[in-house]
């Protein structure tokens, strides 16, 4: 199940799970689409999901960009937002898709 929010050409998601791999099952088809344009994907996942997420992707999972959690959210929130900025810079294809998944991990300051 999830949840679409469109944002004026951007979508937010929420995705309900149980365990990493049914979150997995549920992310990969939406990674799949950018990853197939060649635009850039970000996951921010904990590392059991993580693990998930690249089997699911099999060789794809190389294309992908897996910050890790913690140093993603040692940063100032306005930090956050500069990289997600930049992000978007790198976007050259026709579609303008980039895709970045940020699951919630308990423990994680901010």
């Amino acid at each position: 199940m999830s949840t679409a929010i469109d944002l004026a050409g951007a979508l937010h998601e929420a995705v309900l799970y149980s365990a990493p791999d049914e979150l997995a099952e549920r992310l990969v088809p939406r990674m799949l689409p950018s990853l197939d344009e060649g635009a850039p994907v970000v996951a921010v996942l904990d590392e059991t999901t993580r693990a998930e997420v690249r089997r699911a992707l099999g060789d794809a999972a190389e294309r992908v960009e897996f910050p890790d959690p913690a140093v993603v959210h040692r940063v100032p929130p306005f930090t956050v937002a500069s990289r997600w900025a930049r992000l978007s810079r790198r976007v050259r294809t026709s579609t303008g898709r980039a895709t970045v998944v940020g699951q919630h991990v308990e423990g994680l300051p901010g």
